[in-house]
């Protein structure tokens, strides 16, 4: 069910304030009464669409990701280029980046491993359908794991935004890209556990 008009604005409004309060006072500090007063709504109305705080949060990362839905250009060198961008394009707001920032510190906390858990598992199918389309094309062998290729892919991404401070400029993602793909050819297949 798409939301129009006036919910539809509530929606984005209380969405966007919390993403802002996630990356201000990251996830022990925000207070859903807080959003509310901010989105100029009642607390029940938050909760009614969303019932726990860790709804609303992931909701926010969600609605606030540079890659939603997973690109499909039809080649897997330009889908995971598009993502790197996206997050480039992101971390170079200042809200982006105290958002990822706060990720990173965050994880810390044992309150959000069950946020952070979910936010890893809508991260990596997003990811994992770019592999497969790769796999069904020939870009990559069919045994590739791809959770595997995505984690070193964004982790080396997210390692350069958020500890070493650095943008993501346009040579370093090609340079990243090609450097996992031309990995992720060359691997063979691993016996299977146990094996």
């Amino acid at each position: 069910m798409r939301l129009q008009g006036r919910s539809a604005e509530i929606v984005e409004l209380v969405l966007e304030n919390t993403a802002e309060e996630f990356g201000r006072s990251g996830y022990a500090g925000l207070r859903v009464d807080e959003i509310a007063a901010r989105s100029g709504v009642n607390k029940t109305t938050i909760y009614r669409r969303w019932p726990t705080k860790d709804d609303l949060v992931l909701a926010a990362l969600h609605w606030i990701s540079p890659y939603k839905h997973p690109p499909n250009t039809g080649s897997m060198r330009e889908d995971l280029l598009a993502m790197l961008r996206g997050m480039a394009e992101a971390a170079s707001t200042p809200k982006g980046l105290a958002i990822y920032r706060a990720i990173q510190i965050e994880r810390a906390q044992p309150a959000f491993e069950p946020l952070l858990a979910r936010l890893k598992v809508e991260l990596l199918a997003s990811r994992q359908a770019i592999f497969d389309r790769a796999m069904e094309r020939g870009e990559l062998p069919s045994w590739t794991d791809g959770a595997l290729v995505g984690e070193v892919c964004f982790a080396a991404a997210f390692l350069r935004i958020v500890t070493v401070g650095q943008k993501l400029d346009e040579s370093f993602m090609q340079a990243l890209v090609d450097l996992i793909i031309a990995g992720a050819k060359n691997v063979t297949p691993r016996p299977k556990d146990g094996a």
